[in-house]
């Protein structure tokens, strides 16, 4: 048996100054016995009810992942698309307001023009019709 309830927990932040008199904080969790009149008992099964487990294994298993970028499944990424003059990845770029979605050179966006000359973007739905 499981009780909840049994201790008050209290966070606040607490104000440290360091040597050169910038003030820094800090977080301070504190717990405290709380009144055993106030605190409820939840049982905790020792077993798994129906093989519980087996069937969230098995939903996990199965379950499919998508990308969260522009919510939307990205099927060329993944050293599939690179670019044509630095040869490096490509990677994702999404206006989800105005619901476009391009490919991007990584060389010309972390580096700028010097590191890659290419175009910066690539059009998703061209890209994927033509691959």
């Amino acid at each position: 048996m499981w009780w909840y309830g049994k201790e008050r927990h209290v966070r606040s932040q607490e104000r440290v100054l360091e040597p050169d008199g910038a003030p820094r904080y800090r977080k301070v969790h504190k717990s405290t016995p709380a009144p055993e009149a106030g605190a409820s008992p939840c049982p905790c099964p020792t077993r798994d009810p129906e093989g519980l487990g087996v069937t969230v294994s098995r939903a996990i298993a199965e379950n499919e992942w998508v990308s969260n970028a522009g919510h939307r499944v990205w099927q060329l990424l993944g050293r599939i698309i690179c670019c044509s003059e630095c040869g490096r990845t490509m990677g994702t770029n999404a206006v989800v307001a105005r619901k476009r979605f391009y490919y991007r050179c990584a060389g010309c966006y972390n580096g700028g023009l010097e590191a890659c000359s290419a175009s910066r973007y690539v059009q998703t739905e061209k890209a994927e019709a033509e691959v």
